[in-house]
């Protein structure tokens, strides 16, 4: 019992994720009716290799985008949104690849709550302010294994 108990300690502590100080964010204004409109004024970044992505809204801008990139089965990424203002959350998960295995996981709200599994697109009403957790990963339910970028588009209305 004590074995099984040490290598399960084993497996959670080598399977924790470090938060990298190499968090990426962008300002792209687009509609957030459809995910293939054009966005205007945007500013690109470098997709990133990092499991936990943390945003920051540009000044003066309730709109941001990052790029990441999914590893893997059983390996999804985390973005930490802070919401400080407003009361409608807009999400739009657009894969690099039309038909990937992708979508966006669980929702953790502030006080701990969780919502999902949702779709590529979530529009959610929020009541609380706080640090909001989205998890982006693959549908363990159906399709295959899938690697890939993704740009993430989060508002805050």
């Amino acid at each position: 019992m004590r074995t099984l108990l040490f290598i399960i300690v084993l497996v959670i502590a080598g399977c924790r994720n470090i938060e990298s100080d190499s968090h990426s964010s962008a300002d792209k204004k687009m509609s957030m009716n459809d995910s293939s409109a054009s966005p205007v004024n945007s500013y690109e970044t470098d997709f990133t290799e990092d499991s936990i992505i943390t945003i920051k809204f540009p000044k003066d801008s309730s709109s941001t985008t990052v790029k990441g990139r999914i590893k893997g089965i059983n390996k999804p990424i985390t973005v930490n949104v802070p919401v400080t203002k407003g009361d409608k959350l807009m999400v739009r998960l657009i894969p690099e690849d039309s038909v990937a295995n992708i979508r966006i996981n669980q929702l953790f709200m502030p006080d701990g709550k969780a919502d999902g599994p949702f779709g590529r697109r979530m529009d959610m009403k929020i009541n609380q302010h706080g640090n909001y957790k989205i998890i982006v990963g693959e549908n363990l339910m159906q399709g295959e294994e899938w690697k890939g970028h993704f740009t993430l588009t989060v508002k805050v209305e």
